[in-house]
């Protein structure tokens, strides 16, 4: 939160009499705490935000548009979304047969490296 500013005061009574300037001297200590414990707090804070942006960014929302890959058991039907290939053979998929879904996606990957940048 750039711009907010921290500020700690100790307030001594009678601190502007000369007799009692002793209690100032100690209170500056215990202002410099407070405001050195409030620094590490808001810094502390700060950390924690961009921590949960990152994370945020790198988690999708689980929304379906973000979805890579559909396994229909009953069809025996496997789709990749980003490439949109549909097998039949949703068994041998699972076995580790998946170079038609790898091919697909080099095929896209070169496509899209050969493509003019905009």
């Amino acid at each position: 939160m750039p711009g907010r500013e921290v500020a700690a005061q100790e307030q001594v009574e009678g601190a502007q009499d000369p007799a009692r300037a002793a209690p100032r001297a100690r209170a500056q200590p215990k202002a410099l705490k407070i405001l050195r414990a409030r620094l590490l707090e808001r810094a502390r804070s700060e950390q924690q935000s961009e921590i949960a942006a990152n994370r945020k960014a790198m988690v999708g929302s689980g929304d379906r548009s973000e979805k890579i890959r559909t396994y229909n058991f009953p069809q025996s039907r496997v789709t990749d979304h980003r490439v949109n290939v549909t097998l039949h053979t949703l068994d041998r998929v699972l076995d580790g047969e998946i170079d038609p879904i790898v091919d697909a996606l080099v095929t896209r990957q070169q496509a899209e490296a050969l493509a003019p940048a905009d």
